[in-house]
C-alpha cells in the first residue's frame, strides 16, 4: 500500500534538476540577502545577541517573501516539503552575514 506521499509522487514527479534549480534558486537569495542584511547589523550598530536576532527576524521575513512571490503560496508544489523554504539551507548564510556584520561595525567604529 502506498503512502499519500508516494501516491502524490507518482501524479505529479518531482524532477530532480527541477529541485536542485529551487533549492539553488533559495540559497542563491538568502545568501545575497544575509550579506546585505549583516551589512545593515554593522550599520545600526547592533551587537551580540541582537545581531542574531537580527538574523533571525530578516531570515524570517525573506522566507516569509519567497513563500509569497516564487512559490505563489504553495512551497510544496516547488519543494519536497512545503516547509523547506523556511528550513532549508538556515544556517549556511550565517558566515557571510557575520563577515558583513562585523566588516560594517568596524568601518564604522573607526569613525567613533
Amino acid at each position: 500500500m502506498a503512502s499519500p506521499t508516494e501516491r502524490q509522487l507518482h501524479i505529479e514527479p518531482a524532477v530532480l534538476e527541477n529541485v536542485q534549480h529551487n533549492a539553488a534558486t533559495l540559497s542563491y537569495v538568502r545568501n545575497l540577502t544575509s550579506s546585505v542584511f549583516g551589512a545593515c547589523a554593522g550599520i545600526l550598530g547592533l551587537t551580540s545577541l541582537y545581531g542574531f536576532l537580527f538574523y533571525a527576524i530578516c531570515t524570517t521575513l525573506v522566507s516569509g517573501l519567497m513563500y509569497i512571490t516564487l512559490a505563489r503560496g504553495t512551497p510544496a508544489r516547488y519543494y519536497k516539503n512545503k516547509m523547506d523554504i523556511f528550513t532549508n539551507d538556515l544556517f549556511g548564510p550565517l558566515p557571510s552575514f557575520i563577515l558583513c556584520w562585523t566588516l560594517a561595525y568596524a568601518l564604522l567604529s573607526v569613525y567613533d
